[in-house]
Parts: C-alpha cells; sequence; structure tokens
C-alpha cells in the first residue's frame, strides 16, 4: 500500500510499502509566464525577439529579474507587451540596480506597454526606467518606481523626439545622480518632444 504522510500545495511525500521508504511527489500545474498566443518563452527578451509586428506579448503576475529580463530592447518591433491581469503592483520588471529597464529607439511604429512596473532601473543611462527616442509609445496602467541614471537625463523616463501618451501611470521616486546639468529625475522631455500625461501620479522624483 501506499500512505501520504505529508501534503502541502503541489508537493507529497509518500510512505510505499509501509517498510519505512519514502517516494517524493510533485504535481506540477505548470503556466507559462510569457506568451505571444500559443507560444511560450523563458525570457521577455527572448519573446521580443521572436515576435512579429503587432503581436502581443503577456506577461504573468511574478517579478522578473535577471539577464534578457531588464535591459530590454524592442529593437524595431511593434508589439504590446501587456500583464495577464492588469494589475502592475503583480508584474514587475525588476531590474536590480544593474542596468536599465527598457529601450525603445529602433523606429518603432506601433508600442504599448500595460500594466506592468519597471523598478531599480539605474546605470551611466539617459532613462534607467523606460528610453524612448524617435517613437511614441502608447503606455498605460504602468508604474516607473525607483529607478535612477547617473550622470545623465531622465531617472524614470528620457522621451527625445517622442510623442509617448501615458494614461492611469504612477512615477515615483525616480532621481538623476550627479552630473553637471543631469536633470529629470522623473522624467526628461528634449528633442522636440510632446508627450501627453492622463490621470497620472508623478510624485516624490
Amino acid at each position: 500500500y501506499a500512505r501520504t504522510v505529508y501534503s502541502g500545495g503541489d508537493l507529497f511525500i509518500v510512505e510505499d510499502g509501509g517498510e519505512g521508504t519514502f517516494d517524493l511527489v510533485i504535481r506540477c500545474n505548470f503556466a507559462p509566464d510569457i506568451t505571444i498566443g500559443s507560444e511560450k518563452f523563458g525570457t521577455i527578451q527572448s519573446a521580443i525577439d521572436h515576435s512579429q509586428n503587432g503581436d502581443t506579448i503577456r506577461l504573468a503576475d511574478k517579478t522578473y529579474t535577471g539577464f534578457y529580463n531588464r535591459d530590454l530592447d524592442l529593437d524595431g518591433h511593434s508589439v504590446t507587451i501587456e500583464s495577464v491581469s492588469g494589475h502592475p503592483e503583480d508584474c514587475v520588471i525588476d531590474c536590480e540596480g544593474v542596468t536599465r529597464g527598457m529601450v525603445i529607439n529602433s523606429g518603432e511604429t506601433s508600442v504599448t506597454l500595460r500594466g506592468f512596473s519597471i523598478i531599480n532601473g539605474a546605470g551611466f543611462f539617459t532613462g534607467a526606467g523606460l528610453q524612448c527616442s524617435g517613437t511614441s509609445p502608447d503606455i498605460s496602467n504602468c508604474i516607473f518606481k525607483d529607478n535612477a541614471s547617473t550622470n545623465a537625463f531622465g531617472g524614470g523616463i528620457y522621451l527625445s523626439a517622442s510623442n509617448a501618451v501615458f494614461s492611469n501611470c504612477v512615477i515615483t521616486g525616480n532621481s538623476v545622480v550627479s552630473g553637471v546639468g543631469a536633470s529629470g529625475g522623473g522624467i526628461y522631455c528634449g528633442g522636440a518632444s510632446s508627450p501627453t500625461f492622463m490621470n497620472c501620479t508623478i510624485t516624490g522624483n
């Protein structure tokens, strides 16, 4: 006979045959974290690299860290990146103070970012959280928090020649560090940018 001696979530310990021998049983309910349609990807950058214009990259609720989940480059891909839940507090790109969050500067014509956070971006970059140059993404229900650029512009967000539209976003706790003329702790708008901010909270930068 087999007798379950422990059960906790997806982990079971089963006594097999009553002789003091035990089997470890793990039940796996695999839900892919990053998808384009039915395709599954291990990192956000991998999904971007394999995407086609018009695709939607969907992110499950979790905190994404490590290589290829930060310093993301859309590299000309005009896509939507969104959380499955639409709750930015639960779907987080954490740069861990290592590098920037995302750059959109390769002539992308239609980009939508929706329902996630970019936090703890850092480095000698313009836009430690997000850099948009020559592109005008639609960004809604996103959080940019605790990003810091050193000797550069735009701790949270850097815009150059961009008419980006932000709606229902929170931009908070971002900064620029050192550097003569460095400015725009929360947002830096340069290069003939004319962004739109609707119902956004911009505070503590």
